[in-house]
């Protein structure tokens, strides 16, 4: 695998382009694997969904911040931080394509997000994942994220984790 890059797209054009690809393909990967799809086009979305990705620039303005990263000019993963409040971001599409798996792009991203948090001084991250995800939420552990009530209310069953960034 060549040098993996990680580029914001409020940076970079082909990083925007890029991030509706994959934003899409996680949505509709989720989606499956939870039941509810198949999403084959943004037409299948649920609207709030719908409205993040017809919008990434506008949905990820700083403070908050999205991220693609590249390997050569191929576009590999992706994930971003979004502002809740003045103290708490969530972690949002946090996604590496399969074939990239297991290589650190993924911990790439979010140290790209745990700096952009840090920058903008936040002081919480909160993350919710589908409980089908049992790999994930134990690399979000693992990253030491621990179980909290809900900070969203939507359609689906979520596991909810935070960190703490002030340690």
């Amino acid at each position: 695998m060549h040098r993996v890059a990680i580029e914001r797209i409020s940076d970079s054009e082909r990083a925007l382009q890029a991030a509706e690809e994959l934003v899409f393909e996680y949505v509709a990967i989720t989606a499956a694997e939870s039941g509810r799809g198949p999403w084959n086009t943004r037409d299948d979305l649920p609207e709030r969904i719908a409205t993040e990705l017809a919008d990434l620039i506008n949905f990820y303005s700083s403070p908050s911040g999205f991220f693609v990263a590249f390997t050569g000019d191929s576009p590999i993963g992706c994930g971003g931080l979004h502002f809740l409040n003045e103290e708490t971001a969530d972690i949002r599409r946090i996604y590496v394509r399969v074939e990239y798996r297991e290589r650190g792009v993924a911990r790439r991203l979010m140290d790209a997000c745990f700096a952009l948090a840090k920058e903008n001084g936040f002081r919480h991250l909160v993350v919710d994942i589908v409980p089908q995800r049992t790999d994930v939420i134990d690399w979000y552990r693992r990253l030491g994220f621990v179980n909290i009530d809900p900070f969203e209310t939507i359609e689906i069953e979520m596991v909810y984790l935070g960190k703490s960034l002030l340690s």
